[in-house]
Order: C-alpha cells, then structure tokens, then sequence
C-alpha cells in the first residue's frame, strides 16, 4: 500500500490569535488473498483503492480549543473523537467506534431464518430425515453423514458477522470557580449473527448463525466542589 502524509495547514497570526494544523494519511491500496477466508478480515475489512487510515485536525485560539481525530475513515472499524474546550470552563467529549467481527466467509446451513431467532428447516428435508429415521431407527453416525452429504447440495451461505457500534459523549462545565459538574452517556449497539449450537433433533451437533442484537447504556451525572 502506498501511504502519503500531508501537513495540512499550520497558521498563526489571525486577528484573534488563532492556530489551525492538521495532518491527512492517505493512499492506495491493492491486497491480494489466496482463498476467501474470514481471518485476513477478522477485525475490518482490507479494502482495495483509495483509503484515508488517519485524519488529524486541531484549532487552538485565545479562549477555545477543538481537535478531531478520525481512522479508518468511512471503513467498518472506523472511529471517529471530536473535543472542544472553552477556557476550561465547558468541556466537550465525542467519540464512535465501529467494531467488526467476521466469524466465516464459508460457513454453509440447511436451515432458514424464517424469523429473527426461528430457525426452520425445508420441509422435504424434514420429511427425508422422518423417512430415514423410520427406516433406521438406530440411525448410526457413519448412515447418517452419507445422507447429509446429499442434502448440503441444497445449502446456502450463512451470515457469521457481527458489527458493535460504540457511541460516547462527555460533557463537563464548571458553574463557579470551586464547582464542577459531569455528564456522560454511552451506547454500545451489537447486531448480526454468530456460530451457536443446535442439532438435527438426535444426537449429531451442527451450529446455527446465532441472532444478536443488544445494546447497552451508560449514563453518569457527577459534581464536585473544591
């Protein structure tokens, strides 16, 4: 991959005494994988073609202060921090993380996901394993995989990703020069499907793209006096 630095602007001088710098990675990048695997992509995508790895922003002036941080921008591990400050009076904390997690790229399943959670299989294929277990009521191990051979022919791909998306701001100020007061909240969202266990109804174990979904909040009031 080819990666370019550039030093965004550094001025000074402004009417108010400002200062603005900033710094950019960018670049090109071409990858090449021997087989699709989830491993080369287990924590974020490797994309192939323009990509900005870092972004760097800061303003500085006689009363305020504001930086923006971003990597892996526009990517699905990206983050993102924002933070302003005015004469260390009022604090401002922003950031969101994006947190992939590719289980597989090959992993295959008879089942449908007919609902969120409800995992049903074709219903030739419950009434061929009904018929074989009629036939061979001690259906051994070595019967039963020369049957499913047959009907993974019919398999389709299974979602095994999962995407955590982490949202958090601060916020403290000080009222009074002995005062000082903080809120905070926080989001943790994290969707997809992972492997789960099941079975066919007896005793060979397959696994299943698992649903999840579940988010998480945190909040926080605080105040000090000094």
């Amino acid at each position: 991959a080819l990666m370019i630095s550039l030093l965004m602007l550094n001025t000074s001088g402004w009417a108010d005494a400002k200062k603005v710098a900033g710094e950019v990675d960018a670049g090109w990048q071409t990858g090449y994988v021997s087989s699709n695997e989830a491993a080369f992509e287990t924590y974020g995508s490797v994309p192939n073609g323009a990509i900005l790895p870092h972004v760097e922003l800061e303003a500085t002036g006689d009363h305020d202060q504001v930086g923006f941080e971003a990597n892996n921008a526009l990517q699905n591990n990206q983050s993102y921090d924002f933070s302003a400050n005015h004469d260390y009076k009022v604090k401002l904390d922003a950031s969101y993380d994006q947190l992939p997690h590719d289980w597989s790229n090959t992993g295959q399943t008879l089942y449908n996901e007919v609902s969120p959670g409800n995992f049903r299989l074709p219903s030739q294929i419950q009434s061929n394993f009904q018929s074989e277990l009629s036939a061979h009521p001690a259906l051994t191990t070595p019967q039963f995989n020369n049957q499913y051979a047959n009907y993974m022919t019919a398999a389709q791909n299974a979602n095994l990703q999962t995407q955590s998306n982490n949202t958090k701001v601060d916020l403290g100020f000080r009222p009074s020069q002995n005062t000082k007061v903080d809120l905070g909240f926080e989001e943790l969202r994290t969707e997809g499907h992972m492997p789960g266990g099941a079975s066919f109804g007896f005793s060979q174990a397959v696994e299943l793209p698992l649903p999840v979904e579940y988010r998480t909040y945190n909040m926080n009031l605080g105040t000090q006096y000094f």
